[in-house]
């Protein structure tokens, strides 16, 4: 079976992980993840990035996989 994939990438706070930003906790929600489902995608993971060197901004990064249509 061949696979496609997908990335998503959503801040998590603007200001870093520590920073004063806000958090954006409804970036992901259910329904977020119910329009993916819905076009054959699945969650394979997901990886919060932080890099201290550049802590200005946090992300999450999803990774979604679904069959390739041949």
């Amino acid at each position: 079976m061949k696979w496609e994939y997908r990335v998503d990438k959503m801040p998590i706070r603007s200001g870093g992980f520590f920073g004063d930003g806000p958090m954006n906790m409804d970036a992901v929600d259910e329904d977020f993840l119910n329009e993916r489902g819905a076009l054959g995608w699945e969650l394979v993971s997901a990886m919060p990035l932080f890099i201290p060197q550049n802590p200005t901004d946090c992300f999450v990064y999803y990774y979604w996989k679904r069959p390739a249509s041949e």
